[in-house]
């Protein structure tokens, strides 16, 4: 059985941990303290490095450090994959810092603690090829194994995607949730929709947010069209003007 080094444990690693520890023997390694409690061995970053596969689920504020700290002891032959929200970034952070006998795929799922609690059969995670022959092997372990819908593309066509998908929905949902809700009794569904968005996205960090909306500069563009758009709207509302909005 191969080994897999997890290098952070927050949320997310600690969601997938249990996915993971029937395919290979886990070594995590984690600056923050160590969660004992746990069936996996917590180890330092040289003995990480001596993992046939290591996923880095660091914030993205915390992965070059990361990677230039790992160069130093990872082995050739090696795959390094990471599960940030963004891609571009990332994929050139650990292009340009690993050797290159290191093999390099991004990928990112999806879904998270939250929306994935009954399970991730079946849900989607995005592959980018990044370097070396393993990205084939990589998706068949997650479509096979984990039973995930893989979906292979760039890391700027992801984030050009991802800008709307993901920036427009997470912004959303925080000032949603800022917002004073009404009387429950009065919601109507579509207002049920909205908060149902919102409280699935409740408990991501303000780290998760601010790479979705720092970390993609299509997400910069998405988020202006939707400012400029509802400031037309409300030119128009108070324009009185009867015409139907464009």
């Amino acid at each position: 059985m191969d080994t897999l080094g997890l290098i952070g444990f927050g949320r997310f690693g600690q969601f997938i941990l249990p996915y993971l520890t029937p395919h290979f023997n886990i070594k995590i390694h984690d600056i923050h303290e160590h969660h004992s409690a746990v069936n996996a061995a917590f180890v330092d970053l040289k003995e990480i490095a001596s993992c046939n596969k290591i996923v880095l689920a660091v914030p993205l504020s915390e992965l070059q450090d990361t990677c230039t700290k790992l160069a130093k002891y990872v082995a050739p032959g090696t795959l390094i994959t990471d599960v940030t929200s963004v891609k571009s970034i990332p994929m050139e952070m650990m292009l340009n810092t690993f050797p290159d006998t290191v093999d390099i795929v991004g990928l990112h799922p999806l879904f998270g603690p939250d929306s994935a609690r009954n399970g991730i059969h079946g849900l989607t995670t995005v592959l980018c090829d990044g370097r070396g022959d393993m990205s084939n092997e990589v998706e068949r372990f997650l479509n096979k194994s984990l039973g995930l819908n893989v979906h292979r593309m760039t890391a700027d066509e992801h984030d050009r995607q991802m800008g709307i998908v993901q920036g427009l929905t997470h912004i959303m949902a925080r000032a949603i949730r800022a917002i004073q809700r009404p009387n429950e009794k009065l919601w109507t569904l579509s207002f049920k929709h909205l908060i149902a968005v919102s409280d699935v996205l409740r408990d991501d960090t303000d780290a998760l947010f601010l790479t979705i909306q720092r970390g993609n500069p299509y997400t910069t563009i998405a988020r202006k069209s939707l400012l400029t758009e509802l400031k037309h709207l409300e030119d128009w509302i108070e324009s009185g003007n009867s015409e139907s909005y464009k």
